[in-house]
């Protein structure tokens, strides 16, 4: 999944900047900052990003690779998803690699987290 794959590079990219204070080196500090500075940008921010996952996902539908039901809040979840991974993992922690978190979660996404039926 398009949105998924990207987790993997943006992780690394921020694990690569050095361990600063977060407001000096981290988007994500300087996006979650804007919720108190321009509380429009942010929230822009989010919709556009949920726009084009949604659209990723829309592709698809189309496609028939997804159920015809998955939309806007199938987005706003696994945008969701994006940014507390990338938060605990390559802002928080320095253990996991990219590449491990990021297939634990397209897997979850594509499997889901039941146990299998027997």
């Amino acid at each position: 999944m398009p949105a998924m794959r990207s987790t993997a590079s943006k992780a690394r990219s921020t694990a690569k900047q050095p361990r600063l204070p977060r407001s000096s080196t981290s988007r994500a500090s300087t996006i979650d900052e804007a919720e108190f500075v321009d509380p429009a940008s942010y929230r822009s921010h989010y919709e556009t990003t949920a726009r084009r996952i949604a659209a990723r996902l829309e592709e698809g539908v189309a496609a028939g690779d997804l159920r015809a039901e998955v939309g806007e809040l199938h987005a706003w979840a696994l945008m969701g998803m994006n940014v507390f991974l990338g938060l605990r993992y390559a802002i928080w922690g320095e253990e996991g690699e990219a590449e491990t978190i990021a297939a634990a979660a397209n897997e979850m996404v594509a499997r889901g987290i039941a146990r299998p039926a027997s």
